[in-house]
């Protein structure tokens, strides 16, 4: 951390983060260690992240439900944007972990809003994420999720010849009205772990209300999570029927994400599913 900014933190919130180490394993950010803080910085232009981040972090916290670390402060000097949280001492998840993880998200999920969005925008990695309210689940997960992603790769060349057979005909896919619940957003076994005493967290949200699916089906994408959690889970909230094929269309969004992102490494994949997709519509 530069000195200009570690004097702008010291002047402007009195944390002195003087001794301070990198930590490794960020995409996006920098990150440090501090004594008992964990600190993100990145180019001044990326406080609306950390703003949303913190934002999102204590919207979660406020349900008490599921562990999340505190947010201490953010702001931005003349080099760095930077945000300030508490730092735990974080292990991979245990198999008690899983299942008390697997209530607790059912819990978190019970908190719900009349309409899918949130009141900040922020970002899915580095993409923006538009959380604009909308009147039905359908239109946002239309409009503000995969829509702009066929649009994005679009540019870049990348088209899905039968994106828009899907988009037009996601009211077969989707249902009609689920409730919008409090979601995590970016809910991958990276963003995941847990205490020394196996308590669950939770961190690095890109949260904002919809349908509680598209947290479990992100948490299929990528591994990570035993079956006992989805045991846990589904003792409190038991799945809808065809939950399968909206895993697919859930993290279709995911995927497209990281075509966006990280290349065509993902691009077969996103193909497939928009193909199996569009066969299952009549």
């Amino acid at each position: 951390m530069d000195p200009a900014t570690l004097a702008h933190i010291r002047d402007t919130h009195q944390i002195d983060l003087t001794d301070h180490q990198s930590v490794s394993g960020g995409d996006i950010s920098q990150a440090f260690r501090s004594g008992d803080h964990f600190i993100k910085t990145n180019h001044p232009s990326s406080l609306f992240m950390f703003e949303a981040e913190a934002f999102a972090l204590k919207t979660l916290a406020k349900t008490h439900t599921v562990r999340i670390p505190q947010s201490l402060a953010n702001g931005a000097s003349e080099t760095h944007s930077y945000h300030i949280l508490e730092y735990l001492p974080l292990q991979p998840l245990t198999a008690q972990a899983n299942v008390t993880l697997g209530h607790q998200l059912a819990q978190l999920h019970q908190h719900t809003a009349p309409e899918p969005g949130f009141p900040l925008n922020n970002t899915i990695g580095a993409t923006p994420q538009n959380n604009e309210p909308r009147p039905t689940w359908l239109e946002f997960w239309r409009d503000q999720r995969l829509a702009p992603l066929f649009q994005r790769l679009a540019k870049r060349g990348k088209s899905f010849p039968q994106s828009d057979l899907l988009l037009d005909n996601l009211d077969q896919l989707l249902p009609a009205n689920p409730e919008h619940s409090l979601l995590h957003g970016d809910l991958w076994a990276g963003n995941a772990a847990c205490l020394p005493d196996h308590t669950p967290v939770l961190f690095d949200p890109a949260s904002y209300y919809g349908h509680r699916e598209t947290d479990l089906a992100m948490t299929q994408l990528f591994g990570g999570f035993s079956h006992q959690f989805y045991q846990a889970y589904e003792s409190v909230s038991p799945p809808e029927p065809g939950h399968e094929l909206r895993t697919e269309l859930y993290n279709l969004y995911h995927l497209l994400n990281h075509n966006l992102l990280f290349g065509d490494t993902y691009r077969n994949q996103c193909l497939s599913i928009v193909q199996q997709l569009s066969n299952s519509i009549t």
